[in-house]
C-alpha cells in the first residue's frame, strides 16, 4: 500500500478513499500465511466460506473505489461478485480438494 496515497486522502478529508486503502491494506493482510492461520484457528471451519467470500468484497469494493469509481457502483459489484466467491470456493476447496489446504498446519 503507498503511504503516500493514504495520507493525501487523509489530508483531503476523502473518508471512504481512506477506509478503502485500509481495507485493502487489511484484505492483503489477510491473504498471508501467518495472518490467515490465526484467522482459520480463531473461526469454525464452518465458518471459512463466509470469510472468503467477505475478502472477495471487500477487496473487490476497495479495489474499485481506490481505482477511482464511485462507492454505489463498487458495492454493487462487490455484491454481484459474491456468489462467484462462494460457487468457485465450493467448487475448487471443497469439491476437487476435499477440504484439504494447500498448505497444511504444521502444528499437531
Amino acid at each position: 500500500m503507498d503511504i503516500n496515497a493514504l495520507a493525501a486522502a487523509l489530508a483531503g478529508k476523502h473518508w471512504i478513499l481512506v477506509v478503502a486503502l485500509l481495507v485493502f491494506a487489511f484484505v492483503g493482510a489477510a491473504k498471508q500465511g501467518w495472518l490467515s492461520l490465526w484467522i482459520a484457528q480463531q473461526l469454525s471451519p464452518k465458518m471459512l466460506p463466509y470469510i472468503a467470500m467477505s475478502l472477495s468484497f471487500l477487496g473487490l469494493v476497495a479495489g474499485e473505489v481506490i481505482a477511482g469509481k464511485a462507492l454505489e457502483p463498487a458495492l454493487v459489484d462487490g455484491l454481484l461478485s459474491l456468489p462467484w466467491a462462494s460457487l468457485l470456493h465450493e467448487l475448487a476447496i471443497e469439491g476437487v480438494r476435499s477440504g484439504r489446504e494447500l498448505f497444511p498446519s504444521r502444528q499437531g
